[in-house]
């Protein structure tokens, strides 16, 4: 009989989470990615600025590129970010530590782990960035898409960490997923614009203009919806939960499609969840807002390890169209 209260209260808890707005920092512009570390964030918005901030919203730092911003990502204690034809980093205070020169077919999306990254537009490839004498050196690419969006490529690990695979979709829909050595796995369609990709553990969540989908490896398709105009989607941390922004609302959902919650938002840009903390940001309010879900609880993080080089390059790109 304890057990089965205990159940019930804990049921009754779940379906009483609400949305806590803990913080909201000023930016000039419209974000398209918000990384969220321990107790800090930082954020880049399309027209060069990028900040730091404490998660109250108080700017703790910003930098001003001068120039539009394609895409960001952090990896351990340098951010990097993408403008035509670079990939610039920084140490977490933004103080400027190289500017390195790639082609401009990579000037877009990007994911870093360890000295790797990976960059997406309209050439996607795996680079081995050395910061010390500012080079990129391409271990391999392929060339054929339209266009990826700051948020539509993902290195999505498996849940044990024994393999990686990297998943991106373009501005006509395509979807791909491409191994550590750039062997293409699957490819699919999606109908639109993919806007976000994001995975926890061997689950997926994919958005477009008007719907998301999330899946898994072990029970195929989960949740499939439509939605309201440009759409984000993020995982949290448990893997149990995903937010979905679309125009006009902030969704809470569990893994069976069931609303957990909602906030009223504008025009979503960006979404991320991490750490407990979800960051959000509307077209042209100028502001990154953090929201917590119930109680502001600290999660345990890992960190990833570095992959090896591969020694050998491509010179010339293959494609995928």
């Amino acid at each position: 009989m304890r057990r089965l209260f205990a159940l019930l209260v804990l049921g009754m808890i779940g379906f009483s989470l609400n949305l806590t707005l803990v913080g909201k920092a000023e930016v000039d512009g419209n974000p398209i990615k918000v990384f969220i570390g321990k107790g800090y964030s930082i954020i880049a918005t399309y027209q060069g600025k990028i900040y730091a901030t404490d998660l109250s919203g108080r700017v703790l730092g910003e930098y001003d590129l001068g120039e539009e911003i394609y895409g960001m990502d952090v990896s351990g204690s340098v951010v990097y970010v993408t403008t035509m034809g670079f990939v610039h980093a920084f140490s977490l205070n933004l103080r400027p530590l190289a500017s390195i020169e790639v082609e401009e077919g990579f000037s877009g999306a990007i994911d870093v782990i360890g000295p790797f990254a990976v960059l997406a537009f309209y050439n996607i490839g795996l680079f081995h960035l050395d910061l010390v004498n500012e080079e990129a050196k391409l271990v391999w690419g392929y060339k054929g898409l339209n266009g990826v969006m700051p948020l539509a490529l993902k290195i999505a690990f498996s849940p044990y960490q024994e393999r990686a695979e990297i998943i991106f979709g373009d501005m006509e829909g395509k979807l791909y997923s491409v191994n550590l050595k750039g062997e293409v796995l699957n490819s699919g369609n999606y109908g639109d614009v993919i806007l976000s990709i994001d995975n926890c553990g061997n689950l997926i969540a994919i958005s477009k203009d008007g719907g998301f989908l999330v899946g898994s490896g072990e029970k195929g398709k989960l949740i499939e919806k439509e939605t309201k105009g440009p759409t984000f989607v993020a995982f949290d941390d448990l893997c149990s939960k995903l937010a979905v922004a679309e125009n006009g609302k902030l969704t809470i959902y569990d893994l069976s499609g069931k609303v957990i919650t909602q906030e009223e938002i504008g025009k979503p840009v960006t979404l991320s969840w991490s750490r407990g903390i979800i960051a959000i940001a509307e077209k042209g309010k100028g502001e990154v807002k953090f929201y917590v879900l119930g109680t502001n609880a600290e999660l345990p993080t890992k960190e990833i390890g570095e992959i090896k080089e591969v020694e050998k390059v491509n010179e010339t790109l293959p494609s995928l169209g």
